[in-house]
């Protein structure tokens, strides 16, 4: 049935796509309140592309700039989402190597005020 006509099947995967969302926005199945927000924004993308394609199904039919344009929309908002997602993984090892590079600098400052490898004032 969704596969004998472009728009028929996008506004199939369209219908979709809003289902999945509202069911993702009731249930929220990720621990990690940014997981969740960013899976609402990517079905909400899906939708909206799927949705745009069932009332325009030509639309690689068109000249250049029109092809651009859909390319862009469909393509954009995925490496925006793709990373958002790196940032948020990356995030916590990024504050531990801030947090131990912090550690190893404290360390050096103690051991050099304790091996009194500071300069005395009076040897300019």
């Amino acid at each position: 049935m969704l596969t004998s006509a472009p728009s028929t099947r996008f506004l199939g995967f369209g219908l979709a796509c809003i289902c999945f969302l509202v069911l993702h926005t009731f249930l929220n199945p990720y621990l990690n309140r940014l997981h969740n927000v960013v899976e609402t924004i990517s079905l909400s993308c899906l939708a909206a592309q799927c949705l745009l394609f069932a009332a325009f199904p030509a639309a690689f039919a068109w000249d250049a700039r029109v092809k651009a344009g859909v390319v862009l929309l469909t393509h954009v908002p995925a490496a925006l989402l793709v990373l958002v997602l790196l940032r948020i993984e990356l995030q916590p090892l990024a504050d531990q190597r801030r947090r131990s590079t912090r550690a190893r600098n404290s360390k050096l400052e103690l051991a050099a005020v304790a091996n009194d490898t500071v300069a005395p004032d009076n040897q300019l």
